[in-house]
């Protein structure tokens, strides 16, 4: 029962126009910062500092390693996920579909778990398509710039780590606004509410807990926010320059744990609602 609710679901999901909008506004975006970059760096003088830093930023292997941080949490990856989520999920109210899943004989349990997963494939997508869109052009900005594309097996073990934890990060986020969206059946609520907290209030309280010092410096590394930049830290592979704060990143163990718990609340909070809810009104 569960696969095939799956399948209708995703089917339906991905049949829908407002994700295929959401990945066309991915790609532009994509194409007019890297291309925005490509320009100004053919501005700027040859021997400038700032030249060299973008040319080298848009030039495989590094353009290809970052080219998932367009679909980042706290870019647009976080921003048009918590959008669609929210968006798909209020419609499920308003359509009256869940109720016509229940009235053929699926249970909840089954079609909160379809959901779910589905979410997942949301967030999977989102970040291959970033790595497609910006790996392909600044593919074609590197044979500009040199002629030639220099990629290593290093490199690509890097891109891996970096979709991973993308896509790991993304979670909480998408969950957050899944359960808002469950508990209030309101897009506009849950999308207000899951763009203020990634947009402003969990970036406004890192920072203040990382420039307050102290103990409140550990208590930002459990936000999100810090998981992920522990999760990130753990992987560089080559020594960034000192900072003149020390922050204690936590273990990339204890941050994957940390972020697979708050999924795990939120998620669960999602499903006890669900199970509670009136689909008769």
């Amino acid at each position: 029962m569960l696969w095939r609710t799956l399948q209708l679901e995703k089917d339906k999901v991905f049949g829908r126009p407002i994700l295929w909008i959401e990945l066309g506004i991915l790609t532009l975006i994509i194409a007019l910062i890297d291309c925005g970059q490509y320009v100004l760096a053919q501005l700027l003088p040859p021997n400038s500092g700032g030249g060299e830093v973008l040319t080298r930023s848009l030039s495989w292997p590094m353009g290809l390693v970052q080219s998932p941080q367009f679909a980042a949490s706290h870019s647009m990856g976080g921003i048009l996920l918590t959008i669609i989520v929210a968006v798909i999920t209020a419609r499920e109210y308003s359509w009256r579909t869940f109720h016509l899943w229940l009235s053929r004989g699926v249970s909840r349990l089954v079609l909160i778990e379809a959901k779910c997963i589905v979410n997942v494939l949301l967030v999977l997508t989102m970040v291959i398509a970033s790595i497609l869109v910006s790996g392909i052009l600044t593919a074609i900005l590197t044979l500009l710039l040199h002629g030639s594309l220099a990629v290593d097996g290093e490199n690509l073990k890097t891109l891996v780590i970096n979709f991973l934890i993308t896509d790991y990060a993304l979670l909480p986020y998408v969950a957050l606004a899944f359960m808002l969206t469950i508990i209030s059946r309101s897009s506009i609520l849950a999308i207000g509410v899951g763009l203020a907290f990634i947009l402003l209030v969990e970036s406004v309280l890192h920072t203040t807990f990382i420039l307050a010092g102290g103990t409140w410096i550990y208590v930002a590394q459990y936000l999100p926010m810090g998981l992920e930049a522990s999760l990130r830290e753990a992987t560089k592979v080559s020594a960034a320059p000192a900072s003149p704060l020390q922050i204690p990143y936590l273990s990339p163990a204890l941050a994957s744990a940390m972020i697979a718990l708050y999924v795990a609340v939120l998620v669960g909070i999602t499903i006890w609602r669900f199970l509670r809810q009136n689909f008769t009104d």
